[in-house]
């Protein structure tokens, strides 16, 4: 029996029923992280949007196990720090991906955000994934990126590393040519900064300028920011971008491919 997505994301707050109706095979979806099957009935959207995956489901990494407490303490005000859910996500033509690309290519401000932005364009990372690899992670010779723990961040812990809650969440993720030059230039700026180690990892390669490890809310405060930007000088202007609308975008591709 073949299982398939029935689609890529289901009826469920900012993802319109139907929007992705595909037939994904196994393979595609263990690409992204997650097995739904016919039989399994499984629904992609929750693990889409973060069901396996911590601050995902959280603008300024809130992970699940938190957002109970802060719901308790913090009210009203929980809106102002956890991402809007409802607004329908729209993913990125290919005419707007290659503009934004090309934008942040020449950009003075953006273009140091260039690799990130195609590694995430171009294999479907969850930020807290992206933000989590490590020089070990990535393997050149077999063209993989070794995908089995993430990085989150929160005011009260801190950094720190979570594990895959399911077996799908670990897998190799396939890297095309265009994203292992992107790996290979990010290597090379890194050998100016100090390790850093967060529960027995270290080697990050997503940086910010103090030499720490990059996080969900910084890329998310920069994609707006970046977007805004274009639109200022730009009539065809780009929709919103966050780091989720960017692997929103590449699962619509690989459902498109199928």
């Amino acid at each position: 029996m073949r299982d398939f997505f029935t689609a890529l994301c289901l009826p469920a707050p900012g993802c319109p029923a139907g929007q992705h109706q595909a037939g994904l095979g196994d393979g595609k979806a263990h690409l992204l992280g997650a097995y739904c099957s016919s039989k399994a009935g499984h629904d992609f959207h929750a693990y889409h949007v973060g069901k396996d995956c911590g601050s995902q489901s959280g603008g300024v990494g809130v992970n699940q196990h938190e957002q109970g407490p802060v719901r308790q303490h913090a009210g009203a005000e929980l809106n102002e720090v956890i991402e809007d859910d409802r607004k329908p996500r729209q993913a990125l033509t290919e005419e707007q991906e290659e503009k934004l690309l090309s934008f942040v290519r020449k950009d003075r401000v953006y273009q140091k955000y260039y690799d990130a932005i195609v590694i995430l364009l171009k294999t479907g990372l969850r930020i807290s994934e992206l933000c989590g690899l490590t020089r070990q992670d990535i393997d050149f010779e077999n063209e993989v990126i070794h995908v089995n723990h993430q990085l989150l961040y929160s005011k009260e812990i801190g950094y720190y590393i979570e594990t895959p809650k399911t077996k799908s969440g670990v897998r190799d993720v396939p890297m095309s040519e265009e994203v292992k030059q992107a790996f290979k230039r990010i290597m090379a700026e890194r050998k100016k900064t100090e390790p850093i180690a967060i529960d027995g990892y270290s080697g990050f390669l997503f940086l910010n300028r103090k030499g720490y490890p990059m996080t969900n809310a910084y890329y998310t405060v920069t994609f707006s920011n970046l977007t805004k930007k274009y639109n200022k000088y730009h009539e065809d202007s780009l929709p919103k971008i966050t780091p989720h609308i960017l692997r929103h975008t590449f699962c619509t591709r690989l459902a498109n491919r199928n």
